[in-house]
């Protein structure tokens, strides 16, 4: 084989192999999506172990929301969101069920979601009144019941016998899963106080 084709198949190898590159370094980006383009729908799985709100897709999938990087917005179930975002690679969950873990980077709630308009805030100072508070508790085979103050109502803190215990907002959505200490919880509630005990189980 003379000088010149000898030269040109190396230049031709040279080409492959970056474009062989430039396509593998495209199938990477492409899992993320900076751009508010993705559609779910947001629903509560808190049933199953370590699961709480989770992005369900058109495909059955259904992603971990980890960090949200929008200002002055929170999840709640039976939102129908179009979202942005950035795919964790290397996140521990302990929720079993879920495709993929990421950080959602924009957000919109669609008009045409059907969500229905948000409960009245429930300001109470006995749990068993509320109805949803009761089954709460039954569920969670809770100890205690605790209002703090937060945002421009309240939020309710049940506390179990084991090392899990859940915060949920005065509408009755659980917001999250918390320790023992409340003031570490990302929800901030108002812990300057003790709070206001709303139910205590006496037996």
């Amino acid at each position: 084989m003379d000088k010149p084709m000898i030269r040109f198949y190396f230049v031709l190898l040279c080409f492959l192999f970056l474009a062989a590159c430039k396509t593998g370094k495209k199938a990477n980006a492409d899992q993320s999506s900076s751009q508010c383009n993705t559609i779910a729908t947001v629903k509560d799985f808190t049933g199953l172990d370590g699961c709480q709100l989770l992005l369900v897709m058109a495909n059955g999938e259904k992603w971990m929301p980890a960090e949200i990087k929008v200002d002055n917005f929170q999840l709640a179930a039976g939102q129908k969101l179009r979202f942005g975002y950035e795919e964790v690679s290397d996140a521990i969950s302990v929720c079993m069920t879920e495709s993929k873990t990421v950080n959602l980077t924009c957000v919109e709630v669609l008009e045409s979601a059907g969500i229905p308009d948000k409960a009245e805030c429930v300001e109470t100072e006995n749990a068993n009144e509320v109805g949803w508070m009761k089954k709460v508790i039954k569920e969670h085979n809770c100890e205690m019941v605790m209002r703090y103050n937060y945002l421009d109502g309240y939020a309710y803190w049940f506390k179990t016998l084991s090392e899990k215990h859940y915060l949920y907002d005065c509408q009755g959505s659980l917001l999250c899963e918390t320790g023992p200490d409340i003031s570490k919880s990302k929800y901030k509630v108002d812990s300057r106080n003790r709070g206001v005990i709303v139910w205590r189980n006496d037996r």
